[in-house]
C-alpha cells in the first residue's frame, strides 16, 4: 500500500484517534503514553503506544473511543514507508495535544 502524506492528514480514522488521545490527555493526563506514540521508531512501538491507550478506554466517553477498524485504519497508513511513520505519530501526538480546546466544545 503506497501512502502520502495527504491521505495521513485526511484520515477521518487518524482524526478519531487524535481526539481520543486528547480525551485521555484531558481525563487521565496521560502525556507518557501519547508522548510515546509521538517518538514511536518502528510498527510495533507504535502499536504498543495505542495498545496502552486504549487500556484506558474504560475511564472515557464512548463518544471518544475509537473502534478497531479506526485503528486498523491508522496502522495501515504506515504501509512500507518509515517516514510514514515518522510523520503518522508525530502528527497524531501533536493532534492530540492541539484538540483539547476542541473537545471542552464537544462536550458542551
Amino acid at each position: 500500500m503506497v501512502v502520502n502524506v495527504q491521505e495521513i492528514i485526511k484520515s477521518q480514522d487518524v482524526n478519531t484517534v487524535a481526539k481520543y488521545l486528547a480525551a485521555i490527555l484531558e481525563e487521565e493526563t496521560a502525556y507518557d503514553i501519547v508522548d510515546e506514540i509521538g517518538r514511536a521508531k518502528s510498527r510495533d512501538d507504535f502499536i504498543e503506544g495505542l495498545r496502552k491507550a486504549m487500556r484506558l478506554s474504560k475511564k472515557i466517553e464512548d463518544k471518544f473511543v475509537p473502534s478497531s477498524s479506526n485503528i486498523k485504519g491508522v496502522v495501515a497508513l504506515i504501509g512500507e514507508k518509515e517516514e510514514n511513520l515518522k510523520f503518522l505519530t508525530r502528527y497524531l501526538a501533536s493532534l492530540a495535544f492541539a484538540r483539547w480546546k476542541e473537545l471542552d466544545e464537544m462536550k458542551k
